[in-house]
């Protein structure tokens, strides 16, 4: 909004500065300059673990660790081979932490890890001593991950 800031905004490296209000072929033009100056590859998390809220602390979880997660509203459960570590943070909040290598939604309420799957009979899946529901809305994904 502010033509004056442009100055300032190219010292940090911007590599344009629109003004309101923003005419739609100079909005592409500086989308343009953009995509040729982007890098071309997603550099990815090599993160073998994360960090939940567990009462008062942060607790660190390697992925290697994890069994399943489990859904309750606005809570969530790891379930890791020793324990059940309960974190007040929503289900969705971990899809995107979580390596989609190894890890895969199988239920509204559950994210498994792969390799940790026991066996698959019909529509749920066995994991330590849990039957884990496979939803329908998951099941082609399933199907196809685990190569059924």
């Amino acid at each position: 909004a502010y033509p004056d800031h442009a100055v300032q905004g190219f010292e940090l490296k911007a590599l344009d500065y629109l003004v309101k209000p923003i005419n739609l072929a100079r909005f592409l033009d500086a989308v343009s300059r953009y995509e040729q100056v982007a890098p071309t590859t997603v550099e990815k998390n090599t993160a073998k673990y994360l960090f939940v809220k567990t009462e008062y602390r942060k607790q660190r979880i390697d992925f290697a660790d994890i069994y399943f997660l489990q859904g309750m509203g606005d809570y969530c459960a790891i379930v890791t081979k020793d324990k059940k570590i309960m974190t007040l943070e929503k289900l969705r909040s971990f899809e995107g932490r979580l390596p989609s290598s190894n890890f895969i939604r199988v239920h509204k309420s559950y994210i498994v890890a792969v390799d940790k799957i026991d066996f698959v009979e019909k529509n749920k899946i066995k994991i330590l001593e849990n039957r884990v529901p496979i939803g329908a809305t998951y099941e082609a994904r399933v199907k196809e991950v685990l190569e059924i």
